[in-house]
C-alpha cells in the first residue's frame, strides 16, 4: 500500500488515506462496530466535517 505509507501533507490527504484504509482493510459488516474500525470511522467523520468547512 504505497498510498498509506506516503506522508500526508494536508488534512484532505489524511482523510483520503483513512478512506482507502477502511475501504481496503475493514473486515466487513460483522466487525463494523468493533475496534479499531468504529473509531477509525469516527475519526474520518470528524476530519470530513472539518475539511468540508474549509
Amino acid at each position: 500500500m504505497t498510498l498509506i505509507a506516503a506522508p500526508a501533507h494536508t488534512l484532505g490527504s489524511i482523510r483520503t488515506k483513512l478512506l482507502v484504509l477502511l475501504a481496503v482493510q475493514e473486515p466487513g459488516e460483522a466487525f463494523r462496530d468493533s475496534s479499531p474500525w468504529r473509531e477509525l470511522r469516527l475519526i474520518l467523520a470528524d476530519l470530513s466535517r472539518y475539511t468540508d468547512r474549509l
